[in-house]
């Protein structure tokens, strides 16, 4: 999920890797859309995520940060992707800087990241309430 900081030439790209079962957020990272940024995500996931299938599309830098035994690319008609289509649209909904055509947009990196840690955060916790409370 691509979002502007600054100026339309600043693209940043927000990276993101959702558990199926607890739909929460496991690991992000907000960069440009390089290997490099595919490898630092890789590096931020607990290592109990790390034994896991991960399905994603066909982006040729998976290829070089996620281990190929793990790596499952499938399309968005497989229905495999469908978490983390949902969570950016989620995003895009709630955070008005992430939205592609705005007249909201991040003056600062910083902010920029600090804004999608606080909503991923608070997320994750509600995500967490409502798993424990189905599970009684």
């Amino acid at each position: 999920m691509w979002s502007l900081v600054t100026k339309k030439r600043n693209k940043k790209w927000a990276w993101l890797i959702v558990s199926w079962r607890t739909r929460q957020v496991v690991a992000y990272a907000v960069c440009d859309r390089s290997a490099e940024t595919c490898r630092l995500l890789w590096q931020r996931v607990l290592k109990g995520y790390r034994r896991k299938l991960v399905y994603k599309d066909f982006y040729e830098a998976y290829l070089s940060g996620i281990p190929c035994w793990q790596h499952r690319p499938r399309g968005k008609e497989s229905g495999k992707t469908c978490i983390v289509e949902r969570m950016n649209n989620h995003i895009r909904q709630r955070l008005g800087r992430f939205v592609c055509k705005t007249l909201s947009f991040s003056k600062c990196p910083k902010m920029h990241d600090g804004s999608l840690r606080w909503f991923l955060q608070t997320y994750n916790e509600r995500q967490s309430v409502k798993n424990i409370l189905e599970q009684l």
